[in-house]
């Protein structure tokens, strides 16, 4: 009896331990579950403690503003952010009435930092007060003609000044180059500066234009202005727009007819309708299935536009193809002069490659005709 009594005994104690075990293990689980949770309420809380402060902090310095115009910049006064920021160079004429918003907008917007301003001495009205106000918030620096506008250049004395514009078309046309000559000089002046500030992004836009962010989708337009004809299609220079008008046979009404007229070349063969590069031609009528009045299709450089045949043609900028970046040779189809010098009106020049052009050997002398004249 008392063999079979220790017996049951000894296989109990086992058991005992482990059931002890088991509910010390589950104490110290709960322990630790109720740790990591007071600790989870602890650092919420310290966080949106301190997020309260960064809004509170923020609201004090005018960051949450809820008009661009009223909105109050948080910069220091000793600390314009000169190498942070973009720039700008402005020429204005009466734009007070422009400004102050111009300004707002692109101080937050792009934003604004470095600013340089010329007033065109036509101009009856001064921006300096408007632009005192800034001072504060980016570095604004008025320039006056002799701060960038020489007495003479290569082309002999630069007049300075107001221009006096009469009924007279060529009083209208020196004014006009005079005022690019000035805006030429201005610019390359503005950004040397800026440049040897070590800035960056500058903006050379009007006080009635903005900069705005577009975003890009796959199906937009293609971009134009385009520089170059795309491949296969030729080119017409120093073309004009010609607007016609015809009696609709269905319905009666009037509808317009364009026309383009210019010089064409790249030529994918010749002759082309009668013509061979270089001569003057008149194509259309573009088909009216297009806006030719707007848009990417509009008559307009830099545009292809298309003819009721279904050819294509390249509307060049040919002021601003003749100022760019020198070529290493010429375009299919365009001669090449050397030597050229203005007079007047007309271009005087050695012509290579021009045999078809003016009926000219390599090497000849030649005297073109122009309706423009080298840049001021």
């Amino acid at each position: 009896m008392r063999s079979s009594l220790s017996s049951a005994h000894k296989t109990n104690k086992p058991k005992r331990r482990l059931l002890i075990n088991v509910n010390t293990l589950m104490l110290l689980l709960l322990a630790c579950i109720s740790l990591c949770v007071l600790l989870s309420v602890h650092i919420h809380s310290q966080l949106h403690h301190d997020h309260d402060a960064v809004d509170a902090k923020n609201n004090n310095n005018g960051l949450r503003s809820k008009s661009l115009l009223s909105a109050k910049p948080n910069v220091n006064k000793n600390n314009n952010n000169e190498n942070k920021g973009f720039s700008a160079c402005l020429l204005v004429n009466d734009e007070n009435p422009r400004l102050p918003e111009w300004l707002a907008y692109h101080y937050h917007t792009l934003p604004l930092r470095s600013l340089i301003v010329t007033v065109d001495p036509a101009s009856r009205s001064s921006p300096k007060e408007i632009l005192d106000r800034w001072k504060s918030f980016m570095d604004v620096t008025i320039w006056e003609e002799k701060d960038f506008l020489p007495e003479v250049d290569g082309h002999g004395m630069i007049e300075h000044g107001a221009c006096e514009t009469g009924a007279n078309n060529t009083e209208k046309t020196d004014c006009l180059w005079r005022h690019r000559k000035r805006q030429r000089y201005f610019i390359k002046r503005c950004m040397a500066d800026f440049k040897a500030r070590n800035r960056t992004w500058t903006l050379l836009i009007d006080v009635d234009e903005y900069i705005t962010f577009n975003r890009i989708n796959e199906n937009d337009d293609p971009g134009v202005p385009l520089d170059y004809a795309p491949e296969g299609i030729p080119t017409l220079s120093d073309w004009t727009k010609k607007e016609y008008k015809r009696v609709d046979s269905k319905t009666g009404e009037l509808s317009p007819l364009v026309y383009v007229e210019g010089t064409i070349t790249g030529l994918p063969e010749e002759p082309f309708r009668g013509k061979k590069n270089g001569d003057s031609i008149e194509l259309g009528p573009l088909t009216t299935e297009r806006d030719y009045f707007q848009g990417i299709h509009g008559v307009a450089y830099g545009n292809v536009v298309e003819d009721e045949l279904g050819m294509n043609y390249f509307l060049q900028d040919t002021f601003a193809f003749r100022d760019a970046v020198p070529m290493a040779s010429a375009p299919p189809g365009v001669p090449t002069l050397k030597y050229s010098y203005i007079n007047g009106t007309s271009l005087f020049a050695t012509i290579y490659n021009g045999t078809y052009f003016y009926g000219k050997k390599d090497g000849e002398r030649v005297k073109i005709r122009t309706h423009w004249r080298e840049s001021p």
